[in-house]
Parts: structure tokens; sequence; C-alpha cells
């Protein structure tokens, strides 16, 4: 295979950085972090201005957990070669992940002004002056983005969840996808452990309830992430099947090595296309993205079979807003548990239950949410 043929290549030829670059690629891709960061090492100590090699070798210190290896390769990147945008946008990362705020609005500023066209950086300096409570700042990086591309949906939708003008009544395709892009599909799982996640065990033991004595379902993960809730769902499948909008987290998850499929689609587009395929949907913290839970929820009962069951975690709000959700200044949305059962009740699914509970920390502090099932009874 690849990595035995790279490692043939530097055990003839150990002083060639590129085989050992190619050997930590291949590494890197299965799944091999510790020996990708020793190849990569090798690579840049064999010839020192190897960027490439050196950025990489950063990248992976970084979701190992090793910030300040990373934040040191970065630099040494930057000290060489200071108008690359994507060092500074990755050394951005890593300096918001340690809590050093200021050093990361700055990195990410220069990496949009190295690349203007740099999204990702405008996205994430919008985010970190929204996680530091500068949401006039962030209104202003979305202003200055729009000026600059009008019709980035990204930054409609920032600028939306932060002035209250022109909700959506849903996040749009191309923000979810930004969302969750590569640098935060890698270490999601690790940045919700920091959160005190609890949407998987929640959304799994509402299926235990719910299948009883069954393990033979068949089940959709909607909105299936990086698969944390894969391993908690196989022990009650026949066949699990995971759908995501986010193909890096899809990649994610099939490294888990649980699914038996996995689908890269829109939410409500897939189960539109579905007729009573699945015996539970389960959707943990996914429909957060939705406004009106109308067409998602009349999807998922055209895709259950009679007494099928839907479980499904959203944020509560307990403001008293007329249309039952609002867009919060995170850019996710929490829902009024009126609208909730009222939406379900239109659909054609019957409540079954719906408990408040905790689905994470933020800052410290418990976010409200809904754990809910309901089922097809026809």
């Amino acid at each position: 295979d690849a990595i035995e043929s790279f490692r043939q290549a530097v055990a003839l030829a150990p002083d060639a950085s590129t085989y050992w670059y190619n050997l930590g690629r291949a590494l890197k891709q299965a799944g091999d972090a510790a020996g990708a960061i020793e190849a990569y090492a090798n690579a840049v100590d064999l010839k020192p201005e190897f960027f490439e090699a050196q950025n990489n070798l950063a990248n992976l210190q970084a979701e190992q957990g090793d910030a300040m290896a990373a934040i040191d390769n970065f630099l040494a990147i930057l000290n060489h070669c200071p108008d690359k945008a994507d060092v500074h946008f990755n050394l951005a990362n890593v300096l918001l992940d340690i809590g050093q705020t200021e050093a990361a609005i700055a990195h990410f500023r220069q990496a949009i002004i190295v690349d203007p066209d740099h999204c990702a950086a405008r996205d994430n300096l919008g985010r970190a002056y929204i996680e530091a409570g500068r949401d006039d700042e962030a209104v202003q990086v979305c202003r200055a983005w729009l000026a600059y591309d009008p019709a980035n949906s990204v930054a409609q939708h920032m600028l939306s969840s932060l002035t209250g003008n022109d909700t959506p009544s849903r996040c749009g395709d191309e923000y979810v996808r930004t969302t969750f892009d590569k640098t935060f599909a890698e270490c999601f799982d690790q940045r919700l452990q920091a959160l005190d996640y609890r949407a998987p065990e929640l959304t799994a033991e509402a299926v235990r309830s719910f299948a009883g004595s069954r393990r033979e379902l068949d089940v959709l993960d909607a909105g299936c992430g990086t698969g944390l809730c894969g391993p908690l769902l196989r022990a009650f499948a026949r066949h699990l099947i995971g759908v995501d909008l986010s193909a890096d987290m899809l990649q994610e998850a099939e490294r888990r090595q649980v699914y038996d499929q996995t689908c890269e689609a829109e939410l409500t587009q897939f189960l539109q296309q579905q007729t009573a395929a699945y015996d539970v949907i389960v959707s943990a913290d996914t429909l957060c993205y939705f406004g009106d839970l109308g067409e998602v929820l009349l999807g998922a009962r055209r895709a259950l079979r009679p007494q099928g069951g839907l479980i499904f975690t959203v944020e509560q709000s307990d403001s008293d807003v007329a249309r039952g959700y609002e867009l919060q200044r995170h850019g996710r949305y929490a829902h009024v548990q009126a609208y909730v059962t009222a939406t379900l009740a239109q659909v054609g699914l019957e409540l079954r239950s719906c408990d408040r509970v905790v689905v994470r920390k933020e800052r410290g502090q418990p976010v409200h949410g809904l754990l809910v099932t309901a089922t097809r009874s026809a």
C-alpha cells in the first residue's frame, strides 16, 4: 500500500524530505497522527524551509492538543513568509482555542489583508468578536464583508443574527458548510467535550426508551456530523445511515466505522425523497439550524414507517416570539415549546414526550433545550 511504499522510499533515501512529507500525508490519511507528526517533523528537520510540511505538522500538533508546538511552527513559517494567509488563519484558530483572543483577532485580520477572498478568516473573525461579547465589532466585520462580497450568504446570516433584521427561516446551506469546514470538523469532538455536550447521550437514551427490546431497526442519524451518535445508535440498528450537509464532517463520521452508509445532502431534501424507510430518525442538535420546522418535520413524517419514532433536540426559547422561534446571536435558532408541539401536530406526528434538558454549557452556563419524541401513527 501507499504507506509501505513511502516507508521503503525513506529507508532507501532517509535524507529526502519529500519522501518523509509523502509518508506523513499517507499516515495522516490513515489516521495515524503520531506517525504523521514524526514524518512531517523529519521533513522539516531535513529542509527547514519546507513550509508546506511545517504547516501540516503544526495543524496536526494543534489537533492533538499540543498548541504551543503548533504556535511555534506557525510563527516560524510567518517569520520567513509573512504573506501566507492560510498560516495566519491556522495560527489564529489555535490562539483562539487557548484563549488568546486579541492575538487571534490580529492574525485573522492579517489573513484578510493578505487574501481578501479568505471567507473562512472573515467568518472566524466575526465569530471571535461574538464569543468575546464584542457584537458591534462583529457587525462591522459583517458589513465590511458584504461591502466586498454583497451576495455572501454567510455574512448575511451572521449580520441577521446580530441585528435581528431580515431573519431567514433557516440557516443557508453555505453557512452550514462554512461553519463545519475541515478545520472545525477535525477538532469538533474536542470542542464539544469542553462544552459538556449531552445531546448524543440524551437522544440515545430516548431511543432506548422508544425501542424497548427491539434491536433490528432501520435508523437514520439526521445531521450526523462527526458521528458522535453513531456508536450509541449502533446497538439498536440493523441498518444505520448518517446524513449531513458537510462532506468534511461525514469524513470524520466514516472513520468511526459504525455507519452502514453515509450521504452528503441537505436534510429536508433528503427526507422528502424517502418513503416509509426508517423505524427511527434521530436528530441531535441539528434542528437548531432550522427556524421554521414545518418542512423538515413533514419530511421526517414521510420518511418514517407507521409507528416509527422521531427523536430530536432543539434549543429552547422562553421569549414571546409570534412565529415560535428566534435567531440567536451565535447563528443558531431557539424554539418555543408550544411552537414545536403545534408543528408536530400540523404535519401529522403524535407527540410522546417533550422534556426540558440541558444540551451543553456555554461560558459555564447551561444551555436549555427540548428533547422530543414523536411518532407517526399511520
